[in-house]
């Protein structure tokens, strides 16, 4: 597939304009539908009105009708959005999915694992390819046997509105799956126009203390993880797939 059509849905949002601009610069891409919610402002508008992307004439839509002419959907919603509208129509598309949406439930995850029996899924908390290196560290620091002690503190916008945050989450998953003893302490900072930042303090027997950290300066490194995803999935059996297997296929073409 030399030209990944993408459909993208939650296409006003902040981060939504970040993608189109990156697919607007990213000659390996086209927008072939761009769909919010029903009443949203711009509805009927063109999305070169509030982003870069002027390559295809595509105008906001509040429905699906016409996402049958993409290769890949890429959903930046909401939970609520997700799992109570919007997948019920990719059931009826089988169309590779990428899912840039946090806060689902156990409930939720198992449905996504249903859906993705039928057309090819990756979801992530984060697609910074460079935060899941930093999540390998935490791993091998707790690995060494010696820590007794984690604080994570993390850091977004006042506009976000999931707190923790899905790759708060995550580090909370990969701590506890090298050592479930731990005692763990998540604390959520929402201010200003923060992208991402994750600090990570660990404390071993000895009193000693060892702090680790990713902030994001661009969400270009976001929105570059979200295209490398599309194109991945777009090649992909069905399953439910993860940025570590993203990240897998990458090295292993890079070798």
């Amino acid at each position: 597939m030399d030209i990944v059509n993408i459909a993208l849905v939650g296409a006003t949002g902040r981060f939504s304009s970040d993608i189109l601009n990156e697919i607007e610069h990213n000659n390996g891409f086209l927008l072939s539908n761009a769909v919010t919610r029903e009443g949203n402002q711009h509805v009927g508008r063109s999305v070169s009105l509030i982003s870069e992307y002027k390559k295809t004439n595509v105008v906001i839509s509040d429905n699906f009708n016409n996402v049958s002419e993409a290769d890949v959907i890429i959903d930046v919603t909401m939970r609520d959005a997700f799992i109570n509208s919007n997948s019920g129509h990719y059931k009826k598309l089988n169309k590779p999915l990428v899912i840039a949406t946090t806060a689902f439930t156990d409930e939720d995850m198992k449905y996504i694992q249903e859906l993705s029996h039928s057309f090819p899924i990756l979801m992530a908390a984060n697609f910074s390819v460079d935060i899941y290196i930093f999540i390998g560290e935490v791993r091998k620091m707790v690995k060494r046997g010696d820590i007794v002690k984690a604080e994570i503190v993390e850091k977004h916008h006042k506009y976000k509105l999931d707190a923790p945050s899905g790759t708060a989450l995550k580090i909370l998953e990969e701590i506890r799956a090298a050592d479930e003893k731990i005692d763990v302490e998540i604390s959520s900072i929402r201010e200003g126009d923060i992208i991402g930042e994750h600090y990570v303090t660990l404390y071993n027997v000895l009193g000693e203390t060892t702090e680790l950290s990713h902030q994001l300066e661009s969400r270009r490194d976001l929105t570059n993880g979200i295209l490398m995803a599309a194109t991945f999935i777009a090649a992909q059996p069905n399953g439910l797939y993860t940025i570590e297997d993203l990240m897998t296929d990458v090295l292993s073409n890079r070798t």
